[in-house]
């Protein structure tokens, strides 16, 4: 990301204590006194490398957080639409608390910070997360987005690549028009599933799935007239339309 020069920069009062340092002992340096020549460019070294190594970790006081996002708290909300539209890599997955955040992948990209429209009901919110149009200096690879197990969630997602675990979040419905890997929980009532893209589809072992369209599943599966059809434990069942175009791996934890 461009915004790393920012969070080197912020470290300046660091640079100017090593400047000063470098020009006070500068004068025993040339005497000959090396070890001590040593201590400014030892000095700048650390904090050139300390302050990009909390870049990349995501400190939340640095200048290129400001292109991350948090959510509103759950609040009495019982369900949750979410759709997500980004020109580049996601990753989804289980957050703690709010009702979702959004942080930058902090590596060099196009993909613009994320910005949201949301709309509340007593029970239900839908949320919708899209790239700001002025991403300035903080563009980047992509986004990772959290979201609160607390809710039912309806999610929808267009995106370059993605990388997604609901293994421990309840999902009404899902739609997923990219390439990249899909866990999931075990399904609660019927799920519908859309897949548009290459994606690797994980489902645990005891989940029912049908699934419309061509697939790669695994051995053992029953051959139906519109596709393959799994029958695990209950009457909960994930019914996995195939986009024309796309393809579609099924795998079982």
């Amino acid at each position: 990301m461009r915004a790393v020069v920012l969070d080197v920069a912020s470290f300046w009062p660091a640079w100017a204590v090593a400047i000063v340092l470098a020009l006070v002992l500068w004068p025993l340096s040339r005497k000959g006194v090396r070890r001590v020549g040593a201590i400014a460019p030892l000095l700048l070294f650390s904090w050139l490398t300390g302050s990009v190594g909390l870049h990349f970790s995501g400190w939340d006081q640095l200048p290129s957080a400001a292109g991350d996002l948090a959510g509103p708290a759950v609040g009495a909300a019982v369900t949750a639409e979410l759709g997500i539209d980004v020109s580049g890599d996601l990753r989804l997955g289980p957050g703690t608390g709010l009702l979702y955040e959004v942080t930058l992948v902090r590596r060099g990209g196009a993909t613009g910070p994320a910005e949201a429209l949301e709309r509340r009901t007593d029970e239900n919110v839908v949320v919708q997360l899209i790239e700001r149009p002025d991403a300035g200096w903080f563009e980047s690879r992509g986004w990772e987005v959290s979201i609160s197990r607390a809710l039912i969630w309806t999610l929808s997602v267009e995106a370059a690549g993605v990388d997604v675990d609901l293994a421990t979040i309840v999902i009404a419905s899902l739609a997923i028009v990219a390439d990249g890997e899909v866990r999931l929980a075990s399904p609660v009532g019927m799920v519908p599933i859309m897949i548009d893209g290459g994606v690797r589809l994980e489902i645990p072992m005891t989940a029912s799935v049908e699934v419309i369209g061509p697939a790669d599943v695994p051995a053992g599966w029953e051959i139906t007239d519109s596709g393959f059809r799994f029958t695990g434990e209950g009457t909960s069942t994930y019914v996995v339309t195939v986009a024309e175009g796309a393809t579609l791996v099924v795998t079982q934890w």
